[in-house]
C-alpha cells in the first residue's frame, strides 16, 4: 500500500488560523469604528464650555432632546417582567 506525505499539513492549518484571525479582527474593528462615529456626532453638537446664553440654550435642547429619545427608547413593563423573573 502506498503512504501519502502529510508533511505540509501544520502550515495549511497555521494559514487557516492567521486567516480566521484576520476576519474576527476586522469585524471587531469596523463595530468598533462605527461606535466611534456616533460618539463623535452627539459631542460634535455641543459647545466646548458654555461661555454665552446661546451656548446654554444650545446644551439645554440638545439635552432635551436626548431625553426625549431616551424615554422613547425604554420599556417599563419589559423591565417589570424582568424584575419579576429574578424575584
Amino acid at each position: 500500500m502506498r503512504k501519502l506525505s502529510q508533511s505540509g499539513f501544520g502550515h495549511v492549518a497555521l494559514v487557516l488560523i492567521v486567516v480566521v484571525l484576520a476576519v474576527v479582527g476586522f469585524a471587531g474593528y469596523t463595530v468598533w469604528k462605527a461606535g466611534q462615529k456616533t460618539d463623535t456626532t452627539q459631542q460634535a453638537s455641543l459647545p466646548a464650555t458654555i461661555k454665552t446664553e446661546a451656548d446654554l440654550t444650545q446644551t439645554s435642547k440638545f439635552l432635551d432632546e436626548s431625553a426625549k429619545e431616551l424615554d422613547s427608547s425604554l420599556d417599563p413593563s419589559g423591565l417589570d417582567g424582568s424584575i419579576n423573573q429574578l424575584l
